[in-house]
């Protein structure tokens, strides 16, 4: 049986301090902390605190805006 994907959200400390964010689909906790750290370690950021928090839906929501107005 499939499980169902969940969202989180991984606050981490950007590489240089502007607006950042990531946002990701996961089965787990433990999985979306995995896609973290690779897509951090991608950019070019390491050696940072993850904190992995799952965002709970309930209705229709606008999850990241950014809109790159400094």
């Amino acid at each position: 049986m499939k499980k169902d994907l969940k969202i989180f959200k991984a606050d981490f400390h950007p590489l240089y301090p502007v607006p950042h964010g990531l946002i990701l689909a996961a089965y787990d906790e433990n999985e979306a902390m995995a896609m973290a750290l690779e897509a951090l370690k991608e950019s070019g950021i390491t050696n940072t605190n993850i904190d992995i928090e799952e965002i709970i839906l309930f209705e229709p929501t606008i999850i990241f805006f950014e809109s790159g107005d400094y």
